[in-house]
């Protein structure tokens, strides 16, 4: 896992990616990966991310989630 890690890094950093923009790809697609393991259930998926149900609310809308 951790050279899959550095290869991804690798591709952020070739193709002129910030770290703000970096982590919030990364962030996006973790919640959209725990998202589809839950069924979309927000509750759960929270709990996995072991965060607030309300801030996960937040971080959907905030990164374009369910549009």
């Amino acid at each position: 896992m951790k050279e899959n890690l550095h290869q991804f890094v690798d591709k952020m950093i070739q193709s002129d990616f910030t770290v703000t923009e970096t982590l919030e790809l990364v962030e996006k697609v973790y919640i959209e990966k725990v998202l589809n393991y839950h069924k979309q259930n927000v509750s759960a998926a929270a709990k996995t991310m072991q965060i607030h149900r309300n801030t996960l609310m937040r971080k959907i809308k905030s990164l374009g989630i369910r549009e």
